[in-house]
C-alpha cells in the first residue's frame, strides 16, 4: 500500500511538470497591489504587511471593494454570496483572522450570525469558525484583513501566497477545482463541503488535482518567502 502511494505521488509530480499548460497567467508576484478580479479595475488588494515582515507571525492585506463595481452593494441585485468578490463560506484550521473596517460597511456571516460592521469597527474570527464577508453599504468598502499563523503552517503557504494565488486563479483561469486546490493548500476549508472530505480526502484530492495540472501555488503569482 505504501509503495503504491509513493508511486502515485511521484507520477503526479511528473505529470505536473510535463503537462503543457496553455493558460496565460498574469505576472503579479512581488507586487504590493493586485486586482481582485478582471471585471472591475477598482477592486484591489494591497499587501500592507507581508509574512516575512512580521517574522511569519501574521500578515495583513487591505481590500477595497468599489461601490460602483460588480462586487459593490449599490448597483447589483446579486445575493452577497453570489458576487465575484465574496469568498465562499469557509474556515481555517491553523489561523485566526481579524477584520478592521477602515471605510464603508462590512457584511459578514460568522457561523449562524449574519450582521454588519461600520467604519472603525472590527470582527475577530477564531480558527474553526465558518465565515465570509461582503460590501453591505452604499459606499466603497475598505477592510484590513489580518491572518495569524499558528504552529503547523507550511512555510510559504501563508496568507500572502493565498491571496496572490486565489485572486490570480479567479482572474486568469476560473475553475472550481483550481479554486479548491489553492484553498486546501493554504488552510482554507469550505463549509459547503462535507467535513469528512476536508479531514480525510483533501490530500487525495490535492494529488489528483495536481495530475490534471491544478497547482497550490503558481510562480506567476507567488512572491518568494524570505526567512
Amino acid at each position: 500500500m505504501m509503495k503504491h502511494s509513493i508511486i502515485l505521488i511521484v507520477l503526479s509530480i511528473l505529470l505536473v511538470y510535463i503537462r503543457k499548460d496553455k493558460i496565460q497567467r498574469s505576472h503579479t508576484a512581488g507586487q504590493r497591489i493586485i486586482p481582485v478580479n478582471s471585471l472591475h479595475e477598482g477592486d484591489i488588494i494591497e499587501f500592507v504587511l507581508r509574512s516575512n515582515e512580521t517574522n511569519h507571525t501574521h500578515s495583513t492585506i487591505r481590500q477595497t471593494i468599489k461601490s460602483n463595481g460588480p462586487c459593490g452593494n449599490r448597483p447589483t441585485n446579486l445575493h452577497p454570496l453570489k458576487r465575484p468578490c465574496t469568498p465562499p463560506i469557509h474556515y481555517h484550521l491553523k489561523q485566526d483572522e481579524r477584520f478592521d473596517v477602515e471605510k464603508g460597511t462590512l457584511g459578514y456571516m460568522l457561523n449562524d450570525t449574519i450582521d454588519t460592521i461600520d467604519t472603525h469597527g472590527y470582527l475577530f474570527i477564531p480558527k474553526g469558525s465558518c465565515h465570509t464577508f461582503w460590501s453591505a453599504g452604499d459606499d466603497d468598502l475598505i477592510v484590513n484583513i489580518t491572518l495569524y499563523n499558528h504552529a503547523g503552517m507550511i512555510p510559504g503557504r501563508n496568507a500572502d501566497s493565498y491571496f496572490e494565488n486565489i485572486n490570480g486563479v479567479r482572474r486568469d483561469s476560473p475553475s472550481l477545482l483550481a479554486t479548491i486546490q489553492v484553498q486546501i493548500g493554504h488552510d482554507i476549508y469550505r463549509c459547503d463541503l462535507p467535513k469528512i472530505f476536508n479531514s480525510m480526502f483533501s490530500r487525495v484530492f490535492q494529488i489528483i488535482a495536481m495530475i490534471f495540472g491544478y497547482q497550490i501555488q503558481y510562480d506567476e503569482y507567488t512572491t518568494p518567502t524570505v526567512s
